[in-house]
């Protein structure tokens, strides 16, 4: 199952919507590096970056689940209490499209 843009079919913003998808194995590359590196404050800048983005992008409910993750790492000591929870994410992060359905 995909993951679909509000935003998809507009075509005024086709090719940024399609810039940010293409950008998104960065970025989770990114995610994987803060993780590998325990470096919290990175994962938490990337995941705010990611909440905004994805509102802003049409993709409410990836906003919601960054939130979530936010609030998760902010109240967690450890990266073992929240790492799975990041895989979730991204794992629903490679499910984005902007193929209209």
């Amino acid at each position: 199952m995909k993951i679909t843009s509000q935003l998809a079919g507009n075509e005024d913003f086709a090719p940024l919507l399609q810039q940010f998808i293409s950008e998104i194995p960065e970025r989770i590359s990114h995610i994987d590096l803060a993780l590998a590196a325990h470096d919290v404050a990175l994962l938490k800048r990337i995941l705010h970056q990611l909440k905004g983005a994805c509102g802003g992008y049409g993709f409410p409910s990836l906003t919601e689940e960054a939130f979530a993750l936010e609030k998760v790492i902010n109240n967690e000591t450890s990266l073992k209490d929240f790492e799975s929870e990041i895989v979730r994410f991204i794992a629903s992060l490679r499910l984005m499209t902007a193929d209209p359905e």
